[in-house]
């Protein structure tokens, strides 16, 4: 994949495997399928599958052993297998996308199929999903082939603190303040300030967020 390709691509997919043949990190993965994930929240009703998917995002921040996230993704297994049991077509994609996030030994098929499962149970359709799912891929990765980078003069306590608060809270409704403060120590990189600044969405990983937090 080309920097053009990247730019322009539609299918994530595409993106997915683009992402995995440069240098990115399991966590990036991760936070994606978890992110897609939450887009589908409120219809993932089966706790085992929320804290399956809860524990894959702690997991990615080293905050979560590895036993305790594989007895959370087992956990998500058992729903998706009553899932088929019941015959519920929807559950089944909701429970399987869950259970494959929450791997912990998470592959690219595995995250593939993840997201795919997921397009096929928004209420919103598959392309629309899919669409959304590219937009995720934008917020968390960037400009895989020409990435942009941060001054340490601009990173402040303001700009820490922000990115904080918004990395915790998985409210990213600050991004423009994030901006403000960035430019206001010296930011003139029009790439940073036009993601702060742009529709998002932005999610935990967000590239930008990543920067200020030291985050890889």
């Amino acid at each position: 994949m080309t920097e053009a390709e990247w730019l322009a691509c539609e299918d994530r997919r595409f993106m997915l495997h683009g992402a995995m043949s440069e240098v990115v990190t399991g966590r990036k993965i991760r936070l994606f399928g978890c992110a897609a994930c939450r887009r589908l929240w409120d219809e993932i009703e089966d706790r085992r599958c929320r804290e399956a998917i809860e524990a894959s995002e702690r997991y990615a921040d080293d905050s979560l052993p590895e036993r305790e996230l594989d007895r959370l993704s087992a956990a998500a297994e058992e729903a998706f297998e009553d899932a088929v049991a019941e015959r519920d077509d929807r559950l089944i994609h909701l429970a399987g996308a869950s259970s494959d996030v929450s791997n912990p030994l998470m592959t690219l098929t595995q995250i593939v199929g993840a997201v795919e499962a997921l397009s096929q149970a928004s209420w919103s359709g598959p392309l629309e999903e899919r669409r959304a799912q590219v937009g995720l891929l934008r917020d968390i990765f960037g400009d895989l082939f020409n990435p942009a980078a941060l001054s340490p003069e601009w990173i402040t306590d303001t700009a820490v603190a922000l990115s904080r608060e918004m990395y915790h809270s998985r409210d990213f409704s600050a991004m423009p303040i994030l901006a403000d403060a960035l430019q206001d120590a010296g930011c003139d990189s029009k790439i940073v300030l036009a993601h702060c600044r742009g529709p998002g969405p932005h999610v935990r990983g967000c590239w930008v967020v990543d920067l200020v937090l030291g985050k890889s």
